[in-house]
């Protein structure tokens, strides 16, 4: 998931990943590589004639029969979000629930220098 405009608005746009780019180079004559990390996707396609996402306040459900933006498929790795797609039992066939997830034990901890370490 990546959020991202389509026409004048904001939108989540919904896909799975297809390849992992690293693109290498070097800036200023340095001789450090750097890199930048682009993700390929598939992305479902969120409008046409018919709903292609339905939110029913409890789950989001995507159509997954349809992709657009084929020619515009690289995002920046940062800007991606994880996600995952369980089967849709009420819409069934091509319908997926998307599933998003808060990363849990996750903590910035300062660390104070000459502490001493006080285990469990």
């Amino acid at each position: 998931m990546a959020e991202g405009e389509h026409g004048s608005k904001v939108i989540d746009f919904y896909g799975t990943l297809k390849e992992i780019i690293q693109l290498d180079y070097n800036s200023n004559d340095n001789l450090d590589g750097r890199s930048v990390i682009l993700f390929k996707c598939d992305w479902f396609k969120l409008d046409g004639k018919k709903k292609e996402l339905k939110n029913d306040r409890f789950f989001k459900s995507v159509n997954v029969e349809s992709l657009w933006y084929k020619d515009d498929s690289l995002i920046l790795a940062t800007q991606a979000r994880k996600i995952f797609y369980l089967p849709d039992t009420k819409y069934r066939k091509n319908w997926q629930v998307v599933q998003t997830f808060d990363y849990r034990h996750l903590f910035n901890i300062s660390e104070t220098e000459g502490a001493p370490f006080t285990g469990p």
